[in-house]
């Protein structure tokens, strides 16, 4: 049996959840036997650079590559000339012309797209593919996502895949609450921790610090958060938060200095091992998200051996159980008031350290891969009769 991925996630993300996905499916069926295949020729995705039999070449970069230590006058013009004499290459229409040639060779079992791109449904001449869907954060909350182009072509391709993976109970009661789709063609293969077995790296940290992992998207709530912890920060001159994910922007900056909050809340990019440091170091990791698919970061903490402050949404309960201390996300003092606590008992950090110990032996990568290989199997076996 063989399995052909595609390029969009690793076009999407350098570092994320959905492409740590991917990467951990990709390994397990190597172990498994079972083959496959990712025809991707550009990528910047640290999964595949670091740890995968792929070597993309880099993204071309543009004016920001063009004779980079070099300023002088006329310098865009230049590139310009250049680009008209040897234009770079479009990597996004490389990499789906790349996938395409694979479809149209057809020697795989099932298509398993990465992302919700429907470009690839004429190309499959008749192969069945599987759908994994991580989240409906998109269709709930419109509003935060301008001209996004994927609803439609997601629900077209819930609709005509084979088989479709839920990331968690939640997603899948959302797949069938907004399209009605049939339980008898969801499953749910829900993700597991990646940072159990690292050995973190030593970091210079700001003192004491709560830590916020990711995206800053506006459904993460980030700015909803920082005006909830202002108060924590009076009187307080070693309690900081930590970002991970992109550098903080101007508006970013702008709106945490209108707090009286500058040079509290500091960003640094972190590889994995790094993370598991900024994990293990925290006074908590604090996920104030309006709706997740799944949580990753929630197994990540307590893999690390750090305290969870979530959300009181149906995909963190589900994933943390009784191992974290809820808040709603819409409630500065209840946000106030979670983090106060863990900032004052010490042996509540402790109890909820032993509880996420013990909570994060429930989630495995090797079952999420079991169960998508039972998904593919069943789904092939089918095919042939």
């Amino acid at each position: 049996m063989k399995i052909l991925f595609d390029h969009q996630i690793y076009e999407m993300q350098q570092v994320g959840g959905i492409s740590r996905y991917f990467h951990e499916l990709k390994k397990g069926l190597s172990t498994l036997g079972v083959g496959y295949e990712l025809p991707i020729v550009y990528s910047e995705n640290q999964y595949l650079l670091t740890s995968d039999n792929i070597s993309p070449a880099p993204f071309p970069k543009g004016l920001d590559g063009f004779m980079p230590k070099r300023r002088f006058k006329g310098k865009k013009h230049l590139f310009r000339i250049r680009e008209r004499l040897a234009p770079e290459p479009d990597f996004r229409a490389v990499n789906k012309a790349s996938t395409i040639a694979a479809l149209r060779r057809g020697d795989f079992d099932i298509f398993h797209p990465t992302y919700y791109d429907d470009y690839f449904l004429p190309y499959l001449n008749g192969k069945p593919f599987v759908l994994t869907v991580h989240d409906f954060t998109h269709e709930i909350y419109p509003e935060y996502f301008f001209k996004d182009p994927y609803p439609p072509m997601k629900c077209r391709l819930i609709k005509e895949a084979a088989h479709i993976v839920a990331v968690s109970e939640n997603t899948k009661n959302d797949a069938i609450r907004l399209f009605q789709v049939n339980p008898s063609r969801i499953t749910v293969a829900a993700h597991g921790p990646s940072l159990n077995d690292i050995d973190p790296k030593q970091l210079r940290v700001p003192g004491r610090y709560f830590l916020f992992v990711g995206g800053r998207d506006l459904y993460k709530n980030f700015y909803f958060f920082l005006r909830a912890v202002r108060p924590l920060f009076v009187g307080d001159s070693n309690l900081h938060v930590v970002c991970t994910g992109k550098a903080l922007s101007f508006r970013e900056l702008e709106y945490i200095a209108n707090l009286g909050l500058a040079g509290r809340v500091v960003q640094i990019s972190a590889d994995d091992a790094e993370i598991a440091y900024l994990y293990k170091h925290a006074i908590a990791f604090v996920f104030p998200s309006l709706h997740e698919g799944f949580g990753i970061p929630v197994l990540e903490a307590f893999s690390c051996g750090c305290p969870v402050l979530a959300s009181d949404i149906g995909a963190l309960v589900e994933v943390a159980g009784d191992a974290a201390l809820y808040f709603s996300p819409k409630n500065y003092e209840a946000i106030y008031q979670c983090m106060r606590r863990v900032l004052s008992d010490s042996s509540l950090r402790t109890q909820l350290i032993e509880l996420g110990y013990e909570r994060v032996k429930l989630f495995s990568w090797q079952q999420m891969v079991k169960v998508t290989t039972g998904i593919y199997r069943a789904i092939a076996a089918s095919e042939k009769k």
